[in-house]
């Protein structure tokens, strides 16, 4: 809710257009090598296989920062970064991952 808050100042002072605001607001998240198998890096398929599920191939998604340009004679820009991780999860921890973020939606949406 506070990025999404953020954004929302961003395109509302004229910083960020409001639809790059509001995709940026939807660009976090994770990845998972078993929902888009035919789209994962085949090295990473076969790591996995190899270490036999005891760890998953996710990648992570986050807005990393927000940077306000100011520049003499322009105008203030907003310019915003973007982080993307791999990470080896285990099956518990992924899990673990996913039920705390089912809570938090819950918590958003109430």
């Amino acid at each position: 809710p506070a990025i999404q808050r953020f954004l929302d100042f961003l395109a509302a002072s004229g910083l960020a257009i409001a639809e790059k605001a509001q995709a940026l607001a939807q660009w976090g998240g994770m990845a998972h090598e078993q929902l888009t198998p035919d789209a994962w890096p085949r090295e990473l398929l076969s790591v996995s296989r190899f270490l036999g599920g005891r760890v998953h191939s996710t990648f992570l998604r986050w807005l990393h920062h927000v940077k306000v340009v100011h520049e003499p004679a322009h105008p203030l820009q907003a310019k915003a970064y973007l982080a993307i991780s791999h990470q080896w999860i285990a099956p518990a921890d992924l899990k673990g991952m996913l039920s705390a973020a089912a809570a938090l939606q819950k918590q958003i949406l109430a």
